[in-house]
């Protein structure tokens, strides 16, 4: 007994008339195993561990201080030297004597040359130290500004005194400011302070007394 005959491609069968089509089989569905209704979606919870940020910053090293390592230093950081501080006092001093050694300066311009009174008298001050005057008693020879500011002095050039000049000499103190072309001075009591009954004006070589000098107030310890 033969079988059904099938065409080549499988897809016919001769049923003795005519070619029909192969049924195809029947595949049941089952909704108990749908593999897409079926799948489990497990998804691992996010787990966010931040590290903590470290900040170490260095200390800010300026150009005035020092680090210095230590091998001796437990803790491992090293030991700042600050010498800003120092450096800041030092460069304060030299400052300091700097506008001394100007302010001196300008102090000895400002006395230097030949001041005048009303009658026509005259003191004057060298660059030197010379001191000179027109009177006739006048029997000082040296001048220089005094340890306070606005204060010379003038000395006899005592040539017995010890180391010569005036270093051993007595000295006598006069207050004094300069307005504009005037010269206001007092001499120092025994207390050190101005006498101000013997202050006294003088005006700059050339200049005008009386109009020169009421251009200018005196100072309070000058009663002229």
């Amino acid at each position: 007994m033969s079988g059904p005959t099938y065409s080549e491609d499988g897809q016919f069968v001769w049923d003795g008339n005519d070619w029909v089509p192969v049924a195809q089989p029947q595949v049941p569905i089952n909704y108990g195993v749908n593999q897409y209704n079926t799948m489990q979606v497990n998804p691992q919870p996010m787990q966010v561990n931040p590290q903590p940020m470290q900040v170490n910053p260095q200390p800010m090293q300026s150009s005035n201080q020092v680090v210095v390592y230590s091998s001796d230093n437990k803790s491992g950081k090293p030991v700042v030297v600050i010498v800003s501080i120092i450096v800041g006092i030092a460069l304060i001093v030299v400052l300091a004597s700097v506008l001394y050694v100007w302010a001196s300066s300008l102090a000895e311009e400002e006395l230097e040359g030949k001041w005048y009174t009303e009658d026509g008298e005259w003191i004057e001050f060298s660059s030197n130290g010379d001191y000179d005057c027109s009177s006739y008693s006048c029997e000082l020879d040296e001048w220089r500004l005094g340890e306070d500011s606005g204060e010379f002095a003038l000395c006899d050039d005592d040539p017995y005194s010890e180391g010569g000049g005036c270093d051993g000499s007595y000295y006598y103190v006069f207050e004094y400011e300069v307005k504009g072309d005037v010269l206001f001075l007092a001499p120092h009591d025994d207390y050190g302070d101005p006498v101000s009954e013997y202050c006294v004006a003088l005006v700059k070589s050339g200049e005008p007394y009386s109009s020169t000098v009421n251009t200018e107030t005196s100072p309070y310890w000058c009663d002229v």
